[in-house]
């Protein structure tokens, strides 16, 4: 894979030519997409945390903005109104910082080579015997293998959340 992204156009350049555009080259190879989860994680985790770090507003659809008053005007200016929009405002990006902190935790996980490995405990002792069909593995001596299946599924959902979200807001993630 190689990408290129330049720069948007500036004012000046815009000014000298209209049409300018944001100067783009992309070059998927065969082995980028055999596991593309994997490699967009690799590419969305360091921008999810640059976003996080340098964002300056949050989406207009979190739920506690729909709890402003909307009342801006002279005459609906009671403290009470201000107050209850504050906290509304404070609520509202505080909403966007927890979804931005799931994805981030999400993409992290993805992009862990070994993520499994916590939910498998003791030693993998197999023998093969004869079988009708050619050759059955079964557990030998010593064998005490055991997966986490519980675990490995809530896991997984605590994942699949933080995609949800990243699904949800993709949209809103620009600064």
């Amino acid at each position: 894979m190689k990408i290129y992204i330049g720069r948007f156009p500036s004012d000046r350049t815009l000014r000298r030519d209209p049409d300018a555009k944001q100067k783009k080259s992309i070059r998927i190879d065969r082995q980028d997409t055999w596991n593309m989860a994997e490699t967009l994680a690799d590419i969305v985790l360091p921008m999810l945390k640059q976003l996080r770090a340098t964002k300056h507003g949050s989406p207009s659809d979190m739920p506690a903005f729909k709890d402003e008053t909307n009342n801006h005007w002279p005459q609906m200016s009671f403290e009470f109104y201000k107050e209850d929009d504050e906290k509304a405002w404070e609520l509202g990006h505080k909403q966007w910082e927890t979804a931005m902190d799931k994805m981030i935790w999400s993409f992290e996980q993805v992009c862990l080579e070994d993520r499994d490995d916590q939910f498998h405990s003791g030693v993998s002792n197999y023998t093969f015997k004869p079988s009708t069909v050619g050759q059955q593995m079964v557990p030998a001596a010593g064998h005490t293998a055991t997966f986490d299946h519980k675990g490995y599924a809530a896991y997984n959902e605590k994942i699949q959340e933080g995609l949800d979200l990243f699904g949800k807001y993709y949209l809103n993630l620009w600064d």
